[in-house]
């Protein structure tokens, strides 16, 4: 008798098996966006980031921004005031949201002083990062 019933536990457990197979899914995690690169233009001439500043011309221009990002879905540019808790003044100047060539920002800034942040936010199906550099024009 005792035999039989671990036989049937066993017949039991093997058709439990059968019809309810255990898949075991690895849980697979996008990698985080990362940003490899970002070059910066003004006015179509070369405009390194130096000491994370970048110098603006006077008399207002374009900024271009180029943004090199693996496992990113969208860039989003944002120009933040200097100074302590200025998050909530930031202004959105750009989205990009197709990376094949690149994630690209193409800014017309005003005729007037900056000294302000430039904030990359890199978005991905995992997570984001970001990259901050400064801008200013020459007094």
């Amino acid at each position: 008798m005792r035999q039989y019933k671990y036989q049937f536990f066993a017949v039991l457990l093997l058709a439990f098996w059968l019809l309810h197979p255990v898949t075991t899914v690895a849980n697979q995690v996008e990698p985080a966006p990362k940003i490899l690169s970002v070059t910066t233009r003004v006015n179509s001439k070369p405009a390194p980031i130096i000491n994370h500043w970048v110098t603006l011309e006077k008399g207002g221009g374009k900024l271009e921004i180029q943004v090199e990002a693996d496992n990113t879905e969208q860039v989003l540019f944002w120009i933040i005031p200097t100074g302590s808790q200025t998050w909530k003044y930031r202004r959105l100047i750009g989205v990009d949201s197709d990376g094949r060539d690149g994630f690209t920002l193409e800014w017309k800034y005003q005729d007037r002083i900056y000294q302000d942040h430039i904030k990359i936010e890199a978005l991905g199906p995992d997570g984001e990062t970001s990259f901050l550099f400064n801008v200013r024009t020459p007094r």
